[in-house]
């Protein structure tokens, strides 16, 4: 058999990968009564808590595109209750540069409650502003961010595949797939209102709806990050 370049045979190998489709697309699902998860969208996933004064939303995707479809679908799925609060569960890009896709059409924008561990800014201020130059392209090449650049010209043309991370697409800000065919194209948007916003979390703390006295415990656990915080609504870290 005649020897193929190596860069050749690598090609094809991402080509059969991005042509199977492996991923089912984007999409909404009732994980319990009153709680949804919107997976598919981008690398990591985002949680709608429907309560009886409206909904508290965990984490907010990346892209603000994206972000805002999934707060339309949540919005949606709940019949049109307002979003009354926001939990960042730690500061990687993936849950919480997508944030204006949940605030800005909201007619009680100011009056969303965000919250976060108090040990964010100091992680954003490491990841974007002391160590960027590092963990930028670290980032681009950990999250497949170049790997349409080598996939064959017209395979890419043809929109005849689908490149994946498992759970959702490959980081590409401004693009997601509400299918394995369809996409949106759309400037790439990241977004981050003012910090002061945030109820910065030191410890553990409990938030209660308004109308139905329900109960949300957020517990300062440090895991992936320092800065991480996870929630009791479904009985499971996320």
């Amino acid at each position: 058999m005649a020897e193929q370049n190596i860069e050749d045979i690598g090609k094809e190998k991402l080509a059969q990968i991005a042509k199977s489709g492996a991923y089912v697309g984007a999409r909404q699902e009732l994980v319990t009564d009153g709680v949804y998860v919107a997976f598919g969208y981008d690398v990591a996933n985002s949680l709608c808590i429907e309560q009886e004064s409206g909904l508290v939303i965990i984490d907010v995707l990346t892209d603000a595109v994206a972000a805002k479809h999934v707060c339309k679908e949540f919005q949606k799925l709940c019949k049109d209750k307002p979003i009354q609060s926001i939990i960042i569960t730690h500061n990687h890009a993936d849950h919480l540069l997508g944030i204006d896709g949940f605030l800005s059409d909201q007619p009680n924008s100011s009056e969303i409650v965000l919250y976060a561990h108090q040990g964010i800014l100091s992680a954003l201020n490491r990841t974007f502003v002391t160590c960027g130059g590092v963990m930028q392209p670290r980032n681009a090449r950990q999250f497949g961010m170049i790997m349409e650049a080598n996939l064959p010209r017209s395979l890419v043309e043809s929109k005849q595949w689908y490149l994946n991370s498992g759970i959702g697409p490959f980081l590409r800000s401004g693009h997601y797939h509400s299918d394995n065919k369809s996409h949106l194209n759309a400037d790439p948007r990241h977004s981050l209102v003012d910090l002061n916003r945030f109820v910065l979390i030191e410890k553990d703390i409990t938030i209660v709806d308004k109308k139905s006295g329900e109960k949300i415990d957020i517990l300062c656990s440090p895991g992936e990050t320092d800065d991480q915080v996870v929630h009791n609504s479904v009985f499971v870290i996320i």
